[in-house]
């Protein structure tokens, strides 16, 4: 049984968490594909390993050229993904705990955000940055070349974004997808003296369902 508690004021609550593995991971490649944010990178290194640039992300569209005997350089996108990704990651991995990080992050993003695409997002950083070059004195060049260099990243990252959609596109669908069951409920005190759910680890958290 997956399982995963919740402190509710003076009680401890135990919920089964249940799912189907294939439909989690079809949506799970939505996510990534839809909502991750993508930017173009390159590389030198000197082997033709680079999973080490991999970690919560996926790198495509690679391509290399060699630039000596032994060394290449890679140019990519990297697919950056979104923290809900990660945290379903953990769900499959067997940290059924990591539910209730999914419902926090979703909530968090449902407060600071509406359901739209990452356009905005990036206009308001060109606009910050393009404000921030006009303050700067015209005799500080190498200050506003590095500004200049930074407006352009951001500017082709929007451009590489534009069809990027937020994850709350997919809200409904991701918690739709994870049934949950209450299957006992025990006064805190009783865990402390150890009336507790048998042997299994205690993992709490102050979030209600």
């Amino acid at each position: 049984m997956n399982c995963f508690y919740v402190k509710n004021r003076d009680n401890i609550e135990k919920y089964e968490l249940s799912y189907n593995k294939e439909e989690v991971l079809k949506l799970r490649q939505e996510l990534i594909d839809n909502c991750s944010e993508i930017s173009n990178k390159e590389v030198i290194t000197s082997n033709n390993n680079i999973e080490k640039y991999m970690q919560g992300c996926e790198i495509r569209n690679i391509s290399s050229i060699h630039l000596s005997k032994n060394t290449l350089k890679y140019h990519y996108q990297l697919y950056k993904y979104p923290n809900v990704v990660n945290i379903i990651d953990k769900i499959l991995d067997g940290d059924t705990q990591s539910f209730v990080n999914l419902n926090v992050e979703l909530n968090a993003l449902k407060n600071e955000s509406i359901k739209e695409n990452n356009k905005n997002k990036y206009e308001l950083e060109i606009q910050k940055i393009l404000n921030e070059i006009d303050k700067i004195n015209n005799l500080d060049i190498d200050r506003k070349i590095d500004k200049l260099l930074l407006l352009k990243e951001v500017q082709e990252k929007s451009k590489l974004n534009i069809n990027q959609k937020s994850v709350l596109y997919y809200y409904d669908e991701i918690i739709n997808l994870f049934k949950t069951n209450l299957v006992d409920s025990k006064k805190y005190n009783q865990v402390l003296d150890n009336l507790d759910f048998g042997n299994e680890k205690l993992v709490l958290t102050k979030n209600k369902l």
